[in-house]
């Protein structure tokens, strides 16, 4: 078992309200099930980065770009997630995860700080952290010997490129 990343970009919102009305008219479809689903409840749960994001169904639209990888097994994973932590944070995970208010806004900060198996990173949050992947690339690639960092390093900065626009990444 592992941490698999899927990035989908372009979603189409269909809220609740609209989906009652398109439910009374039957020869209108919005697909299959939804992809994702936001509520204000999920929106409170410490696995779902979306509060930039309304509530309702999200579905793939023909412009939707999907990007998926192995993000590592669990160890390897929170292996990466200290060596990102440690060189643009200056401290490991644990800190971070105890003192969360003291690192907010802080570059890699929504990564470090959230779930390991599961949860969703919304428009807004994937935007940020793509800058700080972008940004952090040349001090990442000095400082970390290890090519399977690099390589998980260039898988995130692909997933949330795609996550960015109007999209998620999930965490699976």
């Amino acid at each position: 078992m592992g941490l698999d990343i899927l990035a989908i970009s372009n979603l189409r919102l269909i809220t609740p309200e609209v989906k009652a009305a398109l439910d009374r008219l039957p020869e209108i479809s919005v697909g299959d099930e939804p992809t994702l689903t936001i509520t204000e409840l999920s929106k409170e749960a410490s696995h779902c980065r979306c509060t930039d994001m309304e509530n309702g169904d999200y579905y793939r639209t023909e412009d939707s770009e999907e990007y998926d990888f192995r993000a590592g097994s669990y160890s390897s994973y929170g292996d990466f997630r200290r060596e990102i932590s440690e060189t643009f944070l200056n401290s490991t995970p644990a800190r971070v995860w105890s003192y969360p208010k003291s690192y907010e806004g802080h570059p890699f900060y929504e990564l470090v700080d959230f779930s390991d198996c599961e949860g969703v990173l919304g428009t807004e949050v994937c935007a940020k952290l793509h800058k700080d992947f972008v940004e952090g690339r040349g001090k990442f690639f000095d400082e970390i010997e290890s090519d399977w960092s690099k390589e998980k390093y260039d898988s995130w900065t692909k997933a949330l490129a795609v996550g960015k626009e109007n999209g998620v990444i999930i965490f699976c």
